[in-house]
């Protein structure tokens, strides 16, 4: 590996880290039945394998950019690697439930910190005429991971076994954290900040409390006071956040960034196109498995074509940007996004898999193109800012968009099919109950696809206001420009 270019090897660090991250967060949703029959447990409970990941991955990522400037990249990055790996294997050999959620909180933490570290990573090691490709290259486990992790992890849970939905880490994480320990360079910042503990105490807290009640209203409703009291907690506590931050001389979150429109508007686009992004990943695995009658691995392989697109784009988009910057890969990454979501409200259960494949096909090179252009034109305006300080901000908004995405998405699904179809019906009991009510459960899908269509347009129209985003040396702080070769 000598010679290899430092930045590649940094790229394919940060790409394990990232995978592993984001797989994690969608992989075990299809294990659930099998975890219920493993453990003799009910749903609510096996519920919290999930659950418990999503809260401490959310409340991990904010103490990450202390940690790293504190105490250096390298090292925490390395950390943060080790304890995903332990903690994967962990989960995959714990022998009841309560010892599997412990496990899984664990990875959580420490996979909070694999995110933002691996932005921040990749954006230091190349040279600023080429952040945008770097940037589209490690995006790619961003989009690819989740569009996978259905069915990769049916595969395993149908001929193998749940806990090997962990295991695969394993082999995973030990590459990952042998070419970091042997190649990475080090870097922390030159002031070593002090820790921001009102900071902590009010981001974790807030993060926590807002994503639980997010977590819970998919079950218990958005009136219930098991949803009601934990959101509007952390809502006061992230409001009461921003007072304090942006009165601390040394914040935990740079929420003053924000005061930076090159900052703020691709930031704001990437929290409305979690609406679209993750959403419709949430929402099109439930249209073919429920209506299509497919198997959850059957159900996934439709997604490939999504992931694969995903997967080409992104690296194009990267380039796009080196060239000329964000607006271009943006619009055009989201006006195929726009398109590819309109005709998901003339998909219904007899629609051909090819067609599918199209839609999806499309629907996924725009959003490579789209996504990671907007989280590179974020970087770039934070220059002069920790990187690790930047990375954390957006990781953490986007994840908190993300969560009240799907949640919202859930909630409207559930309420337009029982709107349009007989009393007593359910998804699962759609094709059972007769072509009536699966005319209506195509139709309360639709529904709830529109509002895909309807957060994707606003996103294209705030795209034609980004400005050029490129970067070379001139633009950069003398301390920001150093030999990457």
């Amino acid at each position: 590996m000598r010679n290899v270019p430092y930045k590649w090897l940094v790229l394919a660090v940060a790409v394990v880290g990232v995978f592993m991250s984001v797989l994690d967060s969608t992989i075990v949703n299809i294990a659930v039945p099998s975890l219920i029959g493993s453990f003799q447990a009910r749903v609510s409970d096996v519920q919290w394998v999930i659950t418990g990941y999503l809260l401490a991955l959310g409340a991990s990522i904010p103490i990450t950019a202390y940690l790293a400037d504190r105490y250096g990249i390298k090292p925490v990055y390395i950390g943060a690697l080790i304890a995903f790996t332990l903690t994967s294997a962990l989960c995959g050999l714990a022998q009841n439930l309560p010892m599997l959620i412990a496990f899984r909180i664990l990875q959580g933490l420490a996979g909070g910190g694999l995110m933002p570290l691996s932005l921040a990573l990749t954006f230091r090691a190349f040279p600023p005429a080429e952040v945008g490709r770097a940037m589209g290259y490690s995006g790619v486990p961003i989009l690819f991971a989740p569009a996978i992790g259905p069915t990769l992890g049916g595969y395993l849970v149908e001929f193998v076994s749940w806990r090997f939905i962990f295991f695969i880490n394993l082999p995973i994480g030990l590459i990952g954290i042998a070419i970091a320990v042997a190649w990475l360079k080090d870097y922390r910042a030159e002031q070593r900040p002090q820790l921001d503990v009102p900071g902590v105490a009010l981001c974790v807290a807030g993060t926590v409390s807002l994503l639980y009640g997010v977590a819970e209203a998919g079950s218990a409703g958005w009136g219930s006071g098991q949803v009601l009291l934990p959101l509007l907690a952390g809502v006061a506590m992230l409001c009461l956040l921003v007072f304090v931050e942006l009165r601390s001389a040394n914040p935990l979150l740079e929420l003053r960034l924000f005061e930076r429109p090159a900052f703020a508007l691709p930031v704001v686009i990437t929290w409305l196109s979690s609406l679209a992004l993750f959403g419709g990943t949430f929402l099109l695995p439930l249209f073919f498995e429920n209506l299509h009658g497919y198997t959850a691995f059957q159900a996934g392989m439709l997604l490939l074509p999504q992931a694969l697109a995903s997967a080409v784009a992104m690296p194009i988009g990267g380039r796009m940007f080196d060239r000329g910057g964000s607006r271009l890969p943006t619009l055009l990454g989201f006006a195929l996004l726009v398109g590819a979501t309109a005709l998901l409200l003339w998909m219904n259960a007899d629609t051909a898999w090819p067609w599918i494949a199209v839609i999806l096909t499309v629907r996924g090179f725009g959003m490579g193109l789209g996504m990671m252009s907007t989280t590179t034109a974020a970087m770039v305006a934070g220059r002069g800012v920790s990187e690790a300080r930047v990375s954390a901000l957006v990781s953490i908004t986007r994840q908190i968009a993300s969560a009240l995405s799907v949640a919202l998405l859930a909630t409207v699904l559930q309420a337009r099919v029982t709107a349009h179809t007989p009393a007593g019906t359910s998804l699962r009991t759609v094709q059972a109950a007769g072509a009536e009510a699966v005319r209506g459960a195509v139709l309360g899908f639709h529904e709830t696809f529109l509002i895909l269509l309807l957060a994707a347009v606003p996103v294209l129209l705030l795209a034609t206001r980004l400005r050029d985003s490129r970067i070379d040396d001139a633009q950069l702080p003398a301390a920001a420009v150093e030999s990457v070769a």
